[in-house]
């Protein structure tokens, strides 16, 4: 069984999202970002120029090659993000009926 990680599901989920585009294989600037909230995490992917992949911290950018294009992808994932925003919701519903 393979077990992806949250940064892996970033960067297969910008190639589908362009791929399914017709991005892939094009220049930069005519892909697309992509953000997957699902599960309890969220990953955001964006391709960046190769000036400011230089200046990213040391494992945000993930060099990506497609057909003859490599891109620098920016990849960050925020495992157990979506636990934190949902978990405040029990309390606002108590809340909200206790004004109904």
């Amino acid at each position: 069984m393979f077990r992806a990680t949250g940064d892996s599901e970033g960067v297969y989920g910008w190639m589908a999202v362009n791929y399914l585009l017709g991005k892939l294989g094009k220049s930069l600037e005519q892909t697309v970002a992509m953000m997957d909230m699902g599960g309890g995490s969220m990953q955001m992917a964006y391709a960046v120029p190769a000036t400011v992949a230089a200046d990213a911290p040391m494992g945000y950018v993930r060099p990506v090659t497609y057909a003859d294009h490599t891109y620098n992808l920016y990849v960050k994932s925020y495992p157990g993000a979506l636990l934190l925003l949902v978990s405040p919701l029990p309390l606002f519903e108590r809340t909200l009926n206790a004004y109904s």
